[in-house]
């Protein structure tokens, strides 16, 4: 369709010959990001260029590009604490969409992508008290909007989450949630021309809740023709031993260990929208907790689903 516009843009609707001047439009030759919003550029490495004609692979968004995503997130949780036998738990299915548009793209490619949270659902019986929990739990996030700065390989130069002032205190890891979310908007691509079967990576300390921890998350690309291309993703985050904040006063708590795997694959467009994309994530998490001379360790198994879908 839009293909059809142009030529009868192009024709004049009706054969006219007379001239318009197109309006000259202002593009900047690249967008620059103030230092208290740039983030350190990720160094992304080519471990194998794939088979076949290698190609760049870039994202080429427009401005004025729109779309809502919807991102869905089953969460089953099993802890133990002590000798306790472990307990098992289920999070109702949380969904929400997010809106993306393109404000500005630069000379170089560099882009500006604004996103808000335009719905939330919380599934189940509304009159069911854990779904209200959630549901309570959840809404402030409607209120959270930002922007984003990527170059055209998708990596982040800089980023912004505006935050209310009456957001409640204990959204805090939510909000650090969304910010993550925002660092890892696209997936980084290698400088190389690559062809099909490419597998390439980053890696760097991360931080969340106050625990540290290194992630890697590495890619194969699995298919791609004119328009999209998919690409199979695993991850990987291991922290050290290490303090962590306290859950209250005369108490402190230590990380032993922590490791998570997680698997899937994601489907993009060339300009940047999302095709769809799952993910399963697994994390253990073992910790102590003590006070005074009394001490207890406690394992926690975490599975998270996320399934992206444009709406």
């Amino acid at each position: 369709m839009r293909h059809v516009l142009f030529a009868l843009l192009a024709l004049g609707c009706g054969g006219s010959a007379s001239v318009t001047t197109p309006t000259p439009v202002d593009i900047p030759p690249t967008l620059n990001v103030a230092p208290e919003h740039a983030i350190e550029i990720q160094e992304v490495v080519l471990d194998a260029p794939g088979e076949g004609a290698p190609a760049a692979l870039r994202f080429r968004p427009v401005v004025g590009q729109r779309q809502v995503v919807r991102l869905g997130m089953q969460i089953e949780v099993a802890i133990a604490i002590g000798e306790a036998p472990r307990q098992a738990s289920r999070a109702p299915l949380i969904s929400f969409d997010t809106e993306t548009r393109v404000t500005e793209v630069a000379a170089d490619g560099t882009f500006r992508v604004e996103s808000r949270v335009v719905a939330l659902n919380v599934d189940g019986d509304p009159n069911d008290p854990t779904v209200r929990t959630y549901q309570e739990q959840m809404a402030p996030l409607m209120q959270l909007e930002g922007w984003t700065v990527m170059d055209p390989r998708g990596r982040v130069l800089g980023l912004e989450l505006t935050v209310p002032d009456d957001l409640p205190p204990q959204m805090a890891q939510t909000v650090e949630g969304v910010r993550d979310a925002m660092r890892q908007l696209l997936p980084p691509l290698p400088e190389e021309p690559v062809a099909t079967g490419a597998r390439w990576h980053w890696e760097a300390p991360m931080s969340s809740n106050g625990l540290s921890f290194v992630q890697q998350t590495s890619y194969e690309l699995q298919e791609r023709d004119a328009e999209t291309f998919s690409l199979g993703v695993q991850l990987r985050q291991t922290a050290e031993p290490q303090p962590l904040p306290s859950p209250a006063p005369g108490v402190t708590t230590e990380l032993l260990a922590m490791r998570s795997e997680g698997r899937g694959v994601t489907r993009l467009h060339h300009d940047g929208r999302a095709g769809g994309a799952e993910l399963e994530l697994r994390t253990a998490i073992r910790a102590r907790t003590s006070q005074g001379e009394n001490a207890v360790e406690m394992e926690t198994l975490l599975r998270v689903v996320t399934i992206t879908a444009p709406q």
